[in-house]
């Protein structure tokens, strides 16, 4: 499919609430072009001289680096400072079983994550909190990739308070009572591009 980085591929609606402050500081509605577009590999990097007896935490990374495969990522801003990120492992093996879609807020290293299931028939749930999705994925380059979602519900993404110097278990209350709330209003529709050959291919258009 040719290039046309000026039909629209997507219409998202969105809005984010501060649960502090109890008002709504980023909405809209958004037509996306593939140009919107970030794609990138994303490579677990750890390196060897992590692995040290006096650093045992090393030895998950470094696993985790070995066995793990990279991520697919495309992104795009919303209104600033918020961008939406879809991630999926990047390889032809394991094939395509799941995928994350997150808000960050950038500059502040704070992000919500949901995780989705792909089941049969070209749904993805949402595992918390419940959300489901429909989508589509294609082989690009002989590689399994997600082109396209619709929300077939609201879905709703957390971001905790911030998160830096805490305990893993004051780690997991954040998480339960997030800063900002980000709902996508059902029927938004993304066709995902790809990257080839080092442009940006739509993989539909509206």
């Amino acid at each position: 499919m040719p290039l046309d980085e000026a039909a629209p591929i997507g219409r998202i609606r969105w809005s984010i609430r501060d649960t502090e402050l109890n008002e709504i500081v980023s909405s809209g509605v958004k037509v996306l072009q593939a140009r919107d577009f970030t794609i990138e590999i994303l490579e677990h990097d750890v390196k060897l001289s992590d692995f040290t007896p006096r650093n045992m935490m090393g030895i998950p990374a470094l696993l985790l680096s070995i066995f793990s495969p990279p991520m697919l990522s495309k992104k795009f801003e919303l209104n600033e400072p918020f961008t939406l990120a879809l991630s999926h492992h990047d390889t032809p093996k394991l094939g395509l079983h799941g995928f994350l879609l997150s808000v960050v807020k950038e500059g502040e290293k704070q992000f919500g994550a949901g995780w989705f299931d792909i089941e049969n028939r070209g749904t993805a749930v949402q595992r918390v909190p419940k959300g489901t999705l429909s989508t589509k994925v294609q082989l690009i380059d002989g590689r399994p990739e997600l082109i396209k979602t619709v929300c077939l519900t609201d879905i709703h993404l957390w971001i905790p308070h911030n998160r830096e110097g805490q305990s893993r278990e004051e780690a997991d209350e954040a998480i339960r009572d997030p800063r900002w709330i980000m709902d996508i209003e059902q029927g938004s529709i993304i066709h995902w591009p790809s990257l080839i050959d080092g442009e940006l291919v739509p993989n539909g258009f509206l």
